[in-house]
């Protein structure tokens, strides 16, 4: 079984018409839904996008990397690439395992009801 990516979206923006003041230093978060291939469903994994100006203006101390995808400047539709092929990757047995493997890196809606 493998995953697709059925939408990328921003519950703040329409992420089709926005774009950052400063390409180089900015931040969005993502909503994704994800499924498996085959299947109508999808859940939610949360992403937030950022450049290293960003983090550096905002991060005065430490900051761990769960949910976060670092770029270099603002390119959506070099995002939306990294972040299919990225889901595309990731294949399991289930869909619960392939949720599993993605929430080691996207932040996965039913994370924590998962035994």
């Amino acid at each position: 079984m493998k995953a697709i990516l059925r939408s990328i979206s921003s519950d703040t923006f329409n992420i089709r018409t926005w774009s950052p003041e400063d390409a180089e230093c900015f931040a969005l978060d993502l909503l994704l839904k994800i499924g498996a291939e085959g299947s109508d469903g999808a859940d939610n994994f949360d992403l937030k996008v950022c450049s290293p100006s960003w983090l550096a203006q905002t991060s005065w101390s430490f900051r761990w990397g769960r949910g976060l995808l670092i770029v270099a400047e603002y390119d959506l539709a070099a995002v939306e690439k990294e972040i299919s092929a990225h889901v595309a990757a990731c294949q399991g047995d289930t869909w619960i395992d392939i949720a599993v493997k993605l929430s080691r890196t996207l932040m996965w809606e039913f994370e924590d009801y998962v035994q």
